[in-house]
Formats: structure tokens, C-alpha cells, sequence
């Protein structure tokens, strides 16, 4: 069953938030660069990727380090909005703090547009959408968290002893509705606050067969990825949880 959120917390544990396509073949690199100078627009900061790669000479026995451009970062002043455009990927990123779904999914909805008009229509390979959270709970330095009173997908140990457990970190790979695919990641990983222990829930969903090509349709995949998304975050999650996000 596939739900969304009717009410959105207060304080999202949202650090990143990423929707993405990807083309069936690469593109043009001048295509890129086209591109590259119209976002710079909206995305005055941008940063090239380069592909490194290796010449070596059977002769001399010597290798020289070549890099090509295959694409750029571009960020907004604040560096919060970020758009990667390469010849095998398109993506929109929001860093904290999270607007809200509406918002970012009509800035990447728009930015979508603005790069068909320039590299043109291209048969689609993946479709999916990212989301990393990181949740905070408040705990004293000589205290242990019980995580099955935050977290229900988490690392169930044998017994007492492996309760001074340190680090963990899980994947789960789930099929899904609408031919989509989850990879959840979960780990602890350092706490940004002082007296918290903070843990890492990452949801990457996606779709890779049956792709729809046209833009309603694609649109409409992406806002069903996301209730997938949504569906499977309060599944990990307890009220416990809940009531931190809206402290």
C-alpha cells in the first residue's frame, strides 16, 4: 500500500533531497556546455566534472593522465539549490533546510523543461528520486539509546551483550509497485550536536523498465516514487521519532 504524507513535520530530518534522470545513451558534451551556460542564470556557481583516464604506451612502457569534461555542478548563491547536468545524467538536489515537496518538485519540474529545449528529447534509462535523513536523538554521553524506540529498520542483535555496539550500518533492497526498486541504507554516523546520537536513514527508489517517455507521464512516475518514499520512511520510523521532528 502507497501512502503520502498529508501533514509535513515541522522540522524535517531532510539533509538531502535529489530527483534524477538518466539518458538511455550519452549525450553530446557540446550539448552540456550549451546547457551548462543557460542554468548559469539560476545556478551562478558550477563546477565541471572530469572523467580521468589513462593513455599508457606499450613502447616507451610510460602512461599519461588525460581528463575530459563530461559535466557540470551548477549551485545557487546560497549553495541550498543544486542542478548536475553530465552526458549520462540529469539531476536536482535541495540541501537543508527542505522547502517542502511542492516546491522543489516544481523547480526541478521547470529545470527539466529548460534542459529538453536545449539537449532535446532522449529516451530515459533510470528514473528515481534520493532522499538522505538524518535523525537526531536527544541522549546523555553514558547513556544507550534503544533503537526499536526510534528505528524500526535497524540491526536486531543477539543479545545484552552486543548492547555497547559502536557503529552499525545496513542495506535492504526492496522490489516494489510500478516496477520500482528501494535501496535503503541505514547507519549511525556522527552526532552534529552536542549530547545526541544521530542516525542515517537513505532512501534511493527508482525505475528502470517500462520507462515512460513523455513528460506528464514521467512526472506522474516521480510523484509515485515518491509516495514510495514516503510510505517506507514512517514504516522505519516510530511516533517517538515523529514527535522530534515536530519539537
Amino acid at each position: 500500500m502507497v501512502i503520502a504524507m498529508d501533514q509535513p513535520y515541522k522540522r524535517p530530518p531532510i539533509t538531502e533531497a535529489i530527483i534524477e534522470l538518466r539518458p538511455a545513451e550519452p549525450l553530446d558534451s557540446r550539448l552540456i556546455t550549451k546547457a551548462e551556460a543557460k542554468f548559469r542564470k539560476s545556478y551562478p556557481l558550477s563546477q565541471n566534472f572530469n572523467s580521468v583516464g589513462w593513455l599508457i604506451n606499450p613502447m616507451t612502457q610510460s602512461a599519461e593522465m588525460h581528463q575530459q569534461s563530461v559535466g557540470h555542478r551548477l549551485c545557487t548563491n546560497d549553495q541550498t539549490d543544486m542542478l548536475t547536468i553530465t552526458t549520462t545524467s540529469f539531476s536536482v538536489a535541495r540541501l537543508a533546510p527542505y522547502p517542502g515537496w511542492e516546491i522543489f518538485r516544481k523547480r526541478a519540474e521547470n529545470d527539466w523543461h529548460q534542459w529538453k529545449s536545449i539537449v532535446g528529447s532522449h529516451q530515459l534509462s533510470r528514473i528515481g528520486i534520493r532522499y538522505i535523513n538524518r535523525i537526531d536523538i536527544p541522549v546523555e554521553p553514558t547513556e544507550k539509546i534503544d533503537l526499536d524506540k526510534y528505528l524500526k529498520c535497524y540491526p536486531e542483535l543477539p543479545d545484552d551483550s552486543f548492547k555497547s555496539l559502536k557503529h552499525y550500518a545496513m542495506q535492504l533492497v526492496l522490489p516494489l509497485e510500478n516496477d520500482c526498486q528501494a535501496i535503503i541504507n541505514t547507519a549511525s554516523v556522527p552526532a552534529p550536536l552536542l549530547n545526541h546520537a544521530s542516525f542515517l536513514l537513505d532512501f534511493d527508489i527508482s525505475r528502470e523498465i517500462n520507462l515512460p517517455q513523455r513528460d506528464d507521464e514521467i512526472w506522474d512516475l516521480i510523484d509515485k516514487i515518491r509516495e514510495h518514499k514516503n510510505y517506507i520512511f514512517e514504516q522505519c520510523i516510530t511516533d517517538k521519532t515523529r514527535a522530534l521532528f515536530n519539537e
